[in-house]
């Protein structure tokens, strides 16, 4: 509501991918402090923050996100270090994470494996959501929401239940073609 009452107007496309299949594991590129409001607003249903490393976020992302869940995984721990997100996506519960640890970045530069890790090891389908051009939105060092409308692209869902765990590199990469591809970057 916070987005909308800003005059925050979302443009999507792939809409169908956010209700089906569930539960998924949703990465999103991380462009403007505004993300994840908008990201509450596109999501609809249950669903959890997934960070990982251990607690430490920034305050600004603490208090946007405060009324959503946060899981935390520490993906070097293998298995039991997944096991937070793993339960909850047992529990029905899609997971959301942002493309890369640190804060926002204007432009789409890496792609962590952990959101890629969980989803295989939860043998969930991985979704892909494109904000364009969040940044208009709240601008980097911006503390004033501007009137705009936000372009997203929800991509058709990736099947991670046959992926190995020896071939993670190669989907972080083509992953991140894909973002490069959609983004145009």
């Amino acid at each position: 509501l916070g987005s909308a009452a800003a005059g925050i107007r979302l443009r999507v496309e792939g809409r169908e991918h956010f209700s089906d299949p569930r539960p998924a594991v949703y990465v999103f590129n991380h462009q403007s402090a505004i993300d994840p409001l908008l990201l509450c607003r596109l999501m609809r249903a249950p669903f959890a923050w997934l960070v990982p490393g251990r607690p430490g976020i920034s305050p600004a992302f603490r208090r946007l996100a405060a009324p959503v869940e946060t899981v935390y995984v520490e993906p070097s721990a293998g298995q039991a270090g997944l096991e937070p997100a793993l339960r909850r996506l047992r529990a029905g519960v899609s997971l959301v994470a942002a493309h890369a640890g640190g804060g926002p970045k204007p432009r789409f530069e890496s792609l962590d494996a952990a959101p890629l890790q969980v989803a295989a090891a939860a043998r969930v389908p991985l979704i892909a959501i494109a904000l364009h051009n969040a940044q208009v939105a709240l601008p980097t060092n911006s503390l004033i929401i501007r009137k705009s409308t936000v372009d997203v692209a929800v991509l058709s869902p990736i099947a991670t239940a046959k992926w190995k765990r020896t071939e993670r590199a190669r989907h972080v990469e083509a992953l991140r073609e894909l973002y490069l591809e959609v983004l145009h970057t």
